[in-house]
């Protein structure tokens, strides 16, 4: 697995992304990986959530096919996670064939905690996305109780 920080990104926006190939998958390190990325980010409080949203897309598509690419980026006041695999076809998010069921393969937990969860295919394969808002909170001022 490696890991490329874009420097193309706009600021105030940030963006990484993971290549995850053939051999074993450790979704330890994926999720030891996000989190220190949301955390860098100044978001600490949103890094478990994070992890666990990487971490059960990327598994989803690892099942499907491989190499998978995930992108986690820094908005104004989201962040866009993006599980890309050159499988052919609509991703399913759900066994029953239904696309935007969101049962089986544990969905349900990612549908619970994120905003906006979509998914798309093109020519090179299919995506799927999610988005989780949060609000920017500022620091405590000096010597004020926290």
């Amino acid at each position: 697995m490696a890991a490329k920080e874009d420097a193309s990104a706009p600021s105030p926006w940030a963006q990484v992304r993971w290549i995850v190939d053939a051999g074993p998958f450790d979704v330890s390190v994926l999720r030891d990986s996000v989190s220190a990325t949301v955390c860098s980010w100044g978001l600490g409080a949103l890094a478990d959530d994070l992890a666990r949203i990487v971490a059960e897309l990327t598994a989803n598509a690892w099942m499907m096919q491989f190499p998978v690419m995930v992108t986690l980026r820094l908005e104004d006041s989201a962040i866009l996670t993006e599980v890309s695999d050159s499988g052919p076809g609509m991703a399913l998010f759900s066994a029953h064939g239904d696309p935007f069921g969101i049962d089986g393969r544990d969905l349900t937990s990612v549908a619970s905690v994120v905003h906006e969860l979509g998914l798309y295919a093109c020519s090179t394969g299919r995506t799927v996305w999610a988005r989780l808002h949060f609000r920017w909170s500022a620091p405590p001022e000096e010597g004020s109780a926290a």
